[in-house]
């Protein structure tokens, strides 16, 4: 995920919207190593109007080795860790690092 193409748009997903129809999401991202930051650009599209909106999200990546030392630094606990919302185990795919902290 971190090594994409910061040339080539990826497809995130497609949504209908009552009003407009069918509407694409694409993402280009390139990966800052040196702050760790994930700079993303979505862009949402039509059929009838490429591009009509852009945002630009710059994300921090906190990779997992990093997590439990974060928390305990901020005097919190890690409970526990999932790979996704769905309480899947945190595994080498996931998407994402969902963590529930304690103190």
């Amino acid at each position: 995920m971190l090594n994409a193409d910061p040339n080539k748009r990826e497809l995130i997903g497609t949504v209908v919207h009552d009003g407009i129809g069918a509407i694409t999401v694409e993402e280009r991202a390139r990966y800052d190593p040196l702050t760790q930051i994930r700079h993303v650009d979505w862009y949402w599209s039509t059929e009838t109007e490429k591009d009509f909106w852009q945002a630009a999200l710059p994300m921090r990546c906190i990779f997992p080795q990093e997590m439990p030392l974060l928390v305990a630094s901020g005097g919190l606990g890690l409970i526990a860790r999932f790979g996704d919302f769905d309480r899947s185990p945190l595994a080498a795919g996931s998407m994402r690092q969902i963590c529930v902290c304690g103190l």
